[in-house]
């Protein structure tokens, strides 16, 4: 019986192009590679678990801000080293430290946005959840100064586009936040 299952599907399988089942499955799963590919497959996957599951943002966002993190280091080392500045071996742990400390800050006003209880608030007949509201403000509010740092950082090489933007977010918020580049 199971001759016949197989001599079946090797016969439709060949009409599509390929040689026989074995084949078909070589091609689609690679099953030469296949140990190794689900062992990081199932170390992303833990990854982009944890990230979702402990920040409250997908893997893509957590990238895209660590990516923005080293843009503004990377930047920040240029624009120092453009002002005649010698660059300073311990200034590379600032980098981790800050990953570090915002994904800390991140998950912990996550953990507490989605992990107390919000009682009712009487009078309007409504849950409000301050933790939720303070876990968007920080993380809102960290990424916003990210990018400032970063167009800051853009300005002082020299880029035009970005000196157009930094000129607009330093007159914006000018009143209320210092920048390096006061001129």
């Amino acid at each position: 019986m199971l001759n016949k299952i197989i001599t079946y599907c090797n016969f439709h399988i060949q009409g599509i192009g390929f040689q026989s089942i074995n084949d078909f499955a070589d091609s689609t799963f690679h099953t030469n590679s296949l140990k190794s590919t689900m062992t990081i497959s199932a170390i992303f996957g833990t990854i982009a678990f944890f990230i979702e599951r402990y920040l409250g943002i997908t893997p893509l966002v957590y990238i895209t801000f660590l990516m923005l993190i080293a843009g503004e280091f990377w930047t920040g080392i240029r624009a120092s080293h453009k002002m005649g500045k010698k660059l300073q071996s311990r200034k590379f742990g600032r980098m981790i430290v800050k990953m570090s400390i915002y994904s800390l800050i991140i998950g912990g006003l996550f953990s507490f946005a989605n992990g107390l209880k919000v009682p009712e608030i009487p009078f309007i007949k409504m849950k409000v959840n301050i933790y939720e509201w303070i876990y968007y403000t920080v993380l809102n509010l960290i990424i916003i100064q990210l990018i400032i740092s970063l167009f800051e950082n853009l300005s002082e090489l020299g880029y035009e586009e970005s000196s157009k933007i930094f000129r607009v977010i330093k007159k914006a918020l000018g009143k209320w936040l210092e920048f390096k580049n006061e001129d």
